[in-house]
């Protein structure tokens, strides 16, 4: 009986996580990030900043899922791929999958997302942990978190025209990859 039910629990959660849903609650993180930090820049403060981290993290996890979604990736694959909260993990089986979307990114992206990796996948942001911890500049995994977030965008269908409102304003130049160089 308990295996039936959590057969049914795991249809019925894959059926609810699309990759519209993935990548609707990945603007979701993106934006409350944007807006936590901002806040902490007013206040000269970097009291919270590993929240902050934990909320870039977490969007650029959904926008890759939504992305593995998308190819055709159930979620129960995840595990069985080692996939997990590994953003590292999940961006190897997204360029995998969809290497064209990703043909943007530098290594110097791919770096920066590896050192956010250190800390979001053993889940440094969430506990506390001994010692000094090195996260990437804030403004750097931010440009690359909104370019990996505009792919999945740019990549599933109705995406664009679903998440257009409110929170998109965040988006000024209207869902296009940033250059990793701005400053």
């Amino acid at each position: 009986m308990q295996q039936n039910c959590r057969q049914n629990f795991n249809h019925e959660i894959a059926e609810r996580v699309t990759p519209l849903g993935q990548v609707r609650e990945a603007l979701e993180y993106y934006c409350s990030a944007i807006a936590a930090e901002e806040r902490l820049r007013l206040a000269h403060s970097n009291l919270a900043i590993s929240p902050v981290y934990y909320l870039l993290g977490h969007s650029i996890e959904l926008s890759l899922k939504a992305l593995l979604r998308q190819s055709g990736m159930h979620p129960n694959e995840y595990r069985k791929r080692h996939i997990g909260h590994d953003l590292c993990s999940c961006f190897h089986h997204a360029e995998k999958r969809c290497p064209a979307v990703f043909k943007g990114m530098s290594d110097g992206d791919r770096l920066l997302l590896e050192l956010l990796n250190q800390q979001y996948s053993n889940k440094g942001f969430e506990y506390f942990g001994r010692g000094i911890i090195q996260v990437p500049e804030f403004d750097a995994i931010r440009i690359v978190a909104h370019n990996v977030l505009a792919i999945a965008i740019n990549e599933i269908p109705m995406a664009m025209s679903h998440l257009r409102g409110s929170r998109s304003e965040i988006f000024q130049d209207g869902f296009t990859i940033s250059s990793s160089s701005a400053e």
